[in-house]
């Protein structure tokens, strides 16, 4: 009789976690899910910050006094009052780097108000396009926007 040999857990797109990127570790969100098959070299994220973020960056979505669950905050004086979502266009993570096992749950499964905040920004906005197909906004009626000012991006 054949042993088998475990396969690792797949990230799947809205999982979240702790990882160490972008100076320092950051809470992110997985963007696509994760295919061991086809050898996935760097998996597309956004992430979680505290700090407000720089002019510089293209892709921020405020999230204003949006409560974050409490079971997020498993790293010492990481809770802060107000976040934003980072989603620059290469950010990326290499799946063999980290566990799954480190994921605190799913944001499209199990924080939908949350995950609504994100879709709705992506939907309104000209946020980064990877944001689209996290969303399913390619199956969902175009919005036009005429500048940026009324769909409270930064």
């Amino acid at each position: 009789m054949r042993r088998r040999i475990p396969r690792p857990k797949k990230f799947k797109a809205g999982d979240i976690f702790w990882a160490d990127v972008v100076k320092g570790f950051h809470l992110i969100i997985i963007l696509q899910d994760h295919s061991i098959d086809n050898h996935q070299e760097c998996i597309p994220i956004c992430n979680i910050t505290g700090t407000l973020p720089n002019d510089n960056l293209n892709y921020s979505i405020p999230l204003n006094d949006h409560p974050l669950p409490d079971n997020w905050w498993t790293r010492v004086n990481q809770v802060k009052p107000r976040n934003w979502i980072i989603c620059q266009p290469k950010d990326c993570i290499k799946a063999e780097e980290y566990s799954a096992e480190a994921v605190l749950g799913n944001i499209k499964n199990d924080y939908p108000d949350l995950f609504n905040i994100i879709c709705e920004t992506t939907r309104n906005c000209l946020i980064a396009p990877r944001l689209n197909n996290f969303c399913n906004c390619e199956n969902t009626q175009e919005i036009m926007i005429v500048d940026d000012l009324r769909c409270k991006c930064e």
